[in-house]
C-alpha cells in the first residue's frame, strides 16, 4: 500500500508553541541581540499571521524593526525562523539584494554558532 505524500513542513504546525516554547524563543531573541548587534531597534512579536510563518517589517515612521513569529509553529521552527529574520535585521542597511553575501554570512555565522552545541546551553541561562 502506496503512502500519501505529506507536506515536509506539515508536523510544523502540528500544535501551538507552549508558553515554555515562547519564553525560549525570546531567550534565544535576547542572545541573538547580545551576540549579533544592530544598527536599529529589533523587537520580537509572537503573533498569529496571514500566509507565512515570519517576517521582519520596518515600523511605520521609525527605524525601528520587528520580528514576527506565528505562534502556531513548533519551537524547532520558529527558532530556525528567528535566526533567518534576525540575519535581516543585522544586515538591514546594507545594500545588497535580499539575500546577498551579507546576508548569507551572517545566518551562517548564526546557524554555524547554534549548530555546534554550545549555545543551546547558553540560552536556557538567557530566560
Amino acid at each position: 500500500m502506496a503512502s500519501t505524500p505529506v507536506d515536509e513542513r506539515d508536523d510544523y504546525w502540528d500544535s501551538p508553541m507552549s508558553a515554555a516554547s515562547r519564553r525560549h524563543l525570546r531567550a534565544v531573541f535576547r542572545y541573538l541581540r547580545a551576540h549579533w548587534p544592530t544598527a536599529r531597534r529589533v523587537t520580537l512579536s509572537i503573533q498569529k499571521l496571514k500566509g507565512c510563518d515570519a517576517e521582519i517589517w520596518r515600523v511605520a515612521r521609525s527605524r525601528d524593526l520587528v520580528i514576527a513569529v506565528d505562534p502556531r509553529c513548533q519551537l524547532a521552527l520558529a527558532v530556525n525562523l528567528l535566526q533567518h529574520e534576525y540575519a535581516h535585521a543585522v544586515v538591514w542597511d546594507v545594500k545588497e539584494e535580499h539575500h546577498g553575501p551579507a546576508f548569507a554570512g551572517t545566518w551562517g555565522a548564526i546557524i554555524t554558532a547554534f549548530e555546534d552545541g554550545s549555545v543551546i546551553e547558553d540560552v536556557e541561562d538567557w530566560k
